[in-house]
């Protein structure tokens, strides 16, 4: 299906990729999206390959998200 493709291709984009900067997203960006950021803030990860991740609130992109790591047995949003 055409998610499956578009999968596999963006996994072959991020697999051994470095991420080289993590910044808040900025107001073009965000309105390039369709949100606005308000007091919500959106990081966004920069790989070597130019490749910008950012969350979303939901699959359909109706705003900006957050991002959770976990390091042993806690939990950080980033």
């Amino acid at each position: 299906s055409y998610n499956n493709k578009v999968g596999e291709k963006m996994s072959k984009m991020l697999i051994g990729s470095k991420i080289v900067n993590v910044r808040e997203m900025t107001k073009e960006e965000a309105s390039g999206e369709g949100w606005e950021l308000g007091r919500n803030v959106c990081r966004v990860l920069i790989l070597d390959n130019g490749v910008k991740l950012y969350a979303s609130r939901d699959y359909e992109g109706n705003g900006p998200g957050a991002l959770f790591s976990t390091k042993g047995k806690k939990c950080y949003a980033i």
